[in-house]
């Protein structure tokens, strides 16, 4: 979406007051479009109260709520591996839906494909991990190996489509493994951790747990907590 050379300097601005993460997938893009609806002008810098009032002056209606989820969730997606899209940037859209609005059955549908893309992605990176931390039974057991497997996840995740998110470890020995993701929770951590295999693959590598920020799921991989559905 081009905007306009008022909507872009007020995107900025908005941005910094309201601490609007501008590289994440369609937050800029969100914030240009309701600054571009407003119909502000700018004769002069916007203060922190007239850009909080413009965001309030223009409101996203359920239906475009519905066109700006279905747009960031098709913008990477890769149909033939059902995996990519811009779920946080989605999420956004969904966020505090109207119930009682007539497309809330459509956004809670958007909803529940946000979250078997991110199952999908849980069962992709697991078995990534799997093949990565085990090749030949001969990978280092230790810190450094488990930090390097944490990058080559964050690679992988960004290739498949999803245009933000990041593996990390924690812990003294890096022993923890953290996804940070707006939409990590349950349903990717089973789909991370339901393979056997690569749940000892992680055990093997000295990985004690996976967790989700900024969300509090986690799953001990020595007793795993989130059976599969």
């Amino acid at each position: 979406m081009a905007l306009s050379a008022r909507a872009t300097r007020l995107t900025w601005i908005i941005s910094a007051v309201l601490g609007v993460p501008t590289v994440a997938c369609g937050a800029l893009a969100w914030v240009g479009k309701v600054v571009e609806d407003s119909q502000a002008g700018i004769g002069h810098v916007a203060s922190a109260a007239e850009v909080r009032a413009i965001l309030h002056r223009a409101p996203l209606t359920p239906a475009q709520r519905i066109v700006g989820a279905r747009d960031r969730m098709a913008d990477g997606y890769n149909p033939s591996t059902r995996l990519g899209g811009c779920l946080d940037g989605a999420s956004g859209y969904l966020s505090h839906f109207p119930a009682g609005a007539p497309e809330a059955p459509e956004a809670s549908t958007l909803d529940q494909e946000i979250e078997a893309r991110m199952f999908r992605a849980g069962r992709r990176e697991g078995d990534l991990a799997r093949a990565v931390s085990n090749p030949m039974g001969t990978a280092p057991r230790d810190a450094a190996a488990r930090r390097d497997l944490a990058q080559r996840l964050t690679h992988d995740f960004v290739s498949a489509g999803f245009h933000v998110g990041s593996f990390d470890v924690q812990g003294p020995q890096g022993t923890e493994l953290v996804f940070s993701h707006t939409r990590c929770g349950e349903n990717f951590l089973r789909g991370f951790t339901q393979s056997p295999e690569d749940v000892q693959a992680l055990r093997a590598m000295g990985y004690v747990s996976v967790r989700c920020e900024p969300r509090s799921a986690a799953v001990s991989l020595l007793t795993p907590s989130l059976p599969p559905r």
